[in-house]
């Protein structure tokens, strides 16, 4: 997060949770009872505090930051699938939560606010990345997520030179791209995501001696 809580990295399986993963599980169930939601997706987050996990938000919908990705990449189930097959009755619910088999993450560009002027992309990087087209406004949060199944680390800039930068106010404004990778572990997913974000480069017009992004 930056100093407005912004969440701009999304990471997966979380070993700061894990020592809370049986009160975190319970206090889900006793959340989604409470306001009676029985059936169908939900995302409900926590905070870990010192008196214990706090809840922070819920939603009968499935995460966004790219988070069923995320889940999928890191834990070998398709929530996006689920969200369909299973109240059809093509797919059944796990008795129990799986258990990871790796980790990913997802990691927002945050350039300084301005207009931009170029996007350097590193040699060593450069076949990971797509470029959303010049002039083109993606319909969704993170363009191409889909194709990049595969793929164990991608990239997409949606900023040409001209195109504004805005503050990061909201997570509404991680506008600018994203990275995405897996890896045998969360910690390993993280580092390749940092890697591929330091070989890209936004310049703006308010660029600064540190790093953009």
């Amino acid at each position: 997060m930056n100093e407005r809580f912004v969440e701009w990295e999304v990471s997966t399986p979380s070993r700061a949770a894990a020592p809370h993963l049986a009160e975190l599980r319970a206090l889900t169930v006793q959340l989604l009872d409470a306001v009676g939601l029985t059936e169908g997706p939900s995302h409900s987050e926590f905070v870990l505090t010192p008196q214990g996990p706090r809840v922070l938000e819920s939603h009968a919908r499935l995460a966004g930051s790219g988070a069923p990705e995320l889940v999928r990449r890191a834990f070998g189930v398709d929530l996006n699938r689920w969200f369909l097959t299973v109240p059809l009755g093509i797919d059944e619910l796990p008795a129990a939560s799986p258990e990871p088999v790796g980790g990913a993450a997802v990691r927002f560009f945050t350039p300084q606010p301005g207009q931009v002027r170029a996007v350097e992309v590193g040699a060593e990087v450069s076949a990971e990345v797509r470029r959303v087209p010049r002039g083109e406004t993606p319909l969704v949060f993170l363009p191409y997520l889909d194709e990049f199944r595969q793929l164990p680390a991608a990239a997409v800039i949606a900023k040409s030179p001209g195109d504004t930068v805005p503050e990061l106010l909201t997570v509404a404004d991680c506008v600018s791209g994203y990275v995405i990778a897996s890896g045998v572990d969360r910690e390993a997913a993280v580092t390749r995501c940092e890697e591929i974000d330091k070989n890209i480069r936004f310049l703006t017009d308010r660029r600064s001696d540190r790093p953009t992004n």
